[in-house]
């Protein structure tokens, strides 16, 4: 959803349709652009083809001046906290007025983006100048006569001055400040300095607040933080990090505090580092992970390796587990006896949940005979974390510790 765009293989007009709910972020293009099921993406496949229902129509405007500070997900975050995380549940969605005219490319992706998570289908900008500025040049995008004639018909691809939607919901780009989630889901959001409402008295409320550990009419401000993320395909453009750049220029991270930086793309990371922006960060205390991580995959990966972790409860000599804060490393040195774990339950979880992992020289040979991805690096080859700073974190030699890891180091 990031290397579609900004290679021009995203152009108004398209239908697209993707295994994935954020789809939706190439409606930013002026496209139809939907997430589908497994099954559907097997028909597309084969036919090019796909037997949907007709969604309902919703046009949603905000007009007026965006205030300081505010971008296109605290918009997002707005909406969602005025009509819920259902409320556009059947609904395709055009979004329109002032406001959005005025975001740039990267915030109008990242509006289209969040359109399922209001549960509407899809979401859409009309194609203007800001979009064409934007394609223009790019890779895939018309060149010469190709152009002018593909621009005369993106104009064309707007709603009638007369256009009827099933729902029309309006909003003042002034009333919405930047915004902060104090709950479970993104619909329980706020104004940072607002406070918590103290009026809904159900379980399910009283039950999320419980779980982040908040109490009704509380502010958030001056909360500690313990993680921060920026990345994926709804904040990993490069407009992103110049943002997250400006504010932490000449200051330092938290020591507490886990941070994952993860461009979009390989394009967005090269930015970065051709505009300096990751010296800014590093001097900052920050560092940027490959590009394609998650913050759920990063999560998941960190229960995935808990579990492993408390299988081997009392039992260091079969495997460690390298942690800080959340799991960063697993380490099997299995000894093959009876009574220890079996080694593949150790890899199956690991590679399921992409957590890095490395084998001692004792396991590679069961490592290769079971048909799982794996790759055998020449020795002396880093692959992320080199085998010398495996042998470090673990208080080993360097000739205890396997040429044979999985693919996922970061």
């Amino acid at each position: 959803h990031v290397v579609g765009p900004e290679r021009g293989l995203t152009l108004p007009g398209m239908t697209i349709v993707c295994g994935d709910s954020h789809t939706s972020t190439h409606g930013a293009m002026g496209a139809v652009a939907f997430g589908i099921g497994t099954s559907e993406v097997e028909m597309v496949l084969a036919s090019q083809c796909i037997l949907q229902s007709r969604p309902k129509t919703m046009r949603i405007t905000i007009d007026g001046e965006l205030g300081k500070g505010v971008t296109a997900k605290d918009m997002a975050l707005y909406m969602m906290s005025q009509m819920t995380t259902s409320g556009a549940t059947g609904y395709f969605v055009e979004y329109a007025g002032s406001a959005v005219r005025n975001l740039s490319m990267e915030g109008r992706l990242t509006l289209c983006n969040l359109s399922i998570e209001m549960g509407a289908r899809g979401g859409m900008v009309a194609p203007d100048e800001v979009t064409f500025d934007y394609i223009k040049g790019r890779e895939h995008a018309p060149k010469g006569a190709d152009w002018e004639k593909a621009v005369a018909y993106w104009k064309t691809l707007k709603s009638d001055e007369d256009a009827v939607f099933d729902k029309e919901v309006r909003f003042d780009a002034a009333d919405i400040q930047p915004m902060i989630t104090y709950g479970t889901n993104p619909g329980m959001g706020m104004g940072i300095t607002e406070k918590i409402p103290a009026d809904d008295k159900s379980a399910s409320f009283q039950k999320s607040l419980d779980y982040m550990g908040f109490q009704p009419g509380e502010s958030l401000l001056g909360k500690k933080i313990d993680y921060v993320f920026l990345g994926a395909c709804t904040n990993g453009r490069i407009e992103d990090f110049r943002a997250f750049a400006s504010l932490v220029k000449g200051k330092q991270k938290a020591d507490h505090v886990i941070a994952w930086l993860v461009p979009g793309s390989w394009m967005v990371d090269a930015q970065i580092r051709e505009e300096g922006l990751d010296k800014i960060l590093e001097e900052a205390g920050f560092a940027i992970l490959a590009t394609g991580h998650t913050k759920e995959l990063i999560e998941q990966a960190g229960i995935e390796a808990e579990r492993v972790f408390k299988r081997s409860e009392g039992r260091p000599d079969i495997y460690d587990v390298i942690t800080n804060g959340k799991v960063q490393l697993v380490v099997n040195t299995p000894k093959g006896d009876e009574d220890g774990p079996d080694d593949s339950y150790v890899r199956k979880a690991c590679i399921k949940s992409r957590v890095p992992y490395i084998t001692t020289m004792a396991a590679a040979p069961s490592l290769m005979a079971e048909e799982l991805p794996a790759v055998t690096m020449p020795s002396g080859l880093k692959a992320g974390f080199s085998f010398a700073r495996v042998s470090m974190l673990l208080g080993r030699g360097p000739s205890s510790v396997s040429n044979t890891v999985s693919p996922f180091l970061p």
